[in-house]
């Protein structure tokens, strides 16, 4: 179920708006495989373009989507078993600058976001009702368990759609 505004951080409300439907395992299982299939389509020549001089690259976004899901599901996992520990931001950019994901290949960072959401799924189709209701700490805010996969869903439409407007429709 789609959850409520007072179960995640404001600034994870535009994530979660992305996404229409209640069924949450259904969303991230056919989003995954949408996505996958248009990161394929995505020539290798372009995999370092970048639409404006300090922005990322498409790798360098595809990077992002993966180290964002590991942490967004690992969120998940702890808050679903009931870990109350206040659990870290992370600093994407600091990620981005240690990845050296243009120094890989496209299918590299395809094939290791499609392992990654197919272990997300996983794990979402192991927990019941009650623990995807859960509710932990992450960087100093509430946030459930449900939250956080709408959220894994709702980043990875956000990005997607920003690699369709602004680097192949240049």
């Amino acid at each position: 179920m789609k959850p409520n505004e007072n179960e995640f951080p404001v600034f994870y409300k535009p994530y979660i708006d992305e996404i229409d439907g209640e069924d949450i395992l259904e969303i991230l299982t056919s989003q995954g495989k949408t996505a996958i299939k248009f990161l394929k389509d995505i020539p290798e020549s372009i995999g370092t373009y970048r639409y404006e001089k300090n922005k990322w690259s498409i790798k360098e976004i595809i990077g992002h989507l993966a180290d964002a899901e590991r942490v967004f599901a690992y969120r998940l996992m702890r808050i679903s078993r009931g870990d109350k520990t206040d659990l870290p931001g992370f600093d994407e950019n600091f990620y981005i600058a240690n990845g050296r994901y243009n120094e890989m290949s496209m299918k590299t960072l395809i094939d290791g976001l499609l392992y990654l959401r197919a272990s997300t799924v996983n794990l979402v189709s192991q927990l019941s009702d009650e623990e995807l209701n859960r509710s932990g700490s992450s960087n100093g805010s509430p946030i459930t368990a449900n939250s956080l996969a709408y959220i894994i869903a709702g980043h990875m439409e956000h990005h997607i759609n920003v690699i369709n407007e602004r680097y192949l429709s240049s």
